[in-house]
């Protein structure tokens, strides 16, 4: 079983790690339930979907990108991926705007790190919205 830590780049005291993996935790779930012991490489990738769809909406709320969010809901649906994916992905579009709307730090520079033990360290900045 995997243990998740978090960090946030810059000391940022909105612990945007922590609340982004609440947030992405139904794909870490997805993951987690096809294999019991995932790479790196695949919470990164699990990781940095989630990431995709939270950026989506951070930057449509912040008017930089209309239209964004379904853009990237359309384009995430035509990967071929396995359904119970597929609807995990559409249930994160969902959450972030329905649990997660009031956070709108953007995420950067994700990082994962697996240890020996089990447990995986995430890594992120927050970037705010520069007027």
């Amino acid at each position: 079983m995997l243990a998740f830590e978090h960090d946030d780049a810059g000391g940022n005291p909105a612990r945007v790690s922590q609340r982004f993996l609440e947030f992405a935790k139904p794909v870490l779930d997805c993951l987690l339930a096809e294999t019991r012991s995932p790479t790196e490489d695949q919470v990164h990738a699990v990781l940095k979907i989630a990431m995709t769809i939270w950026n989506a909406h951070v930057l449509e709320r912040w008017g930089e990108a209309e239209g964004l969010i379904e853009t990237t809901s359309q384009r995430m649906a035509r990967y071929p991926v396995a359904q119970a994916l597929r609807d995990v992905v559409q249930q994160l579009f969902e959450r972030k705007a329905n649990a997660f709307a009031c956070d709108l730090q953007a995420i950067a520079g994700l990082s994962v790190q697996l240890g020996d033990a089990g447990q995986v360290r995430v890594r992120v900045e927050a970037r705010t919205r520069s007027l």
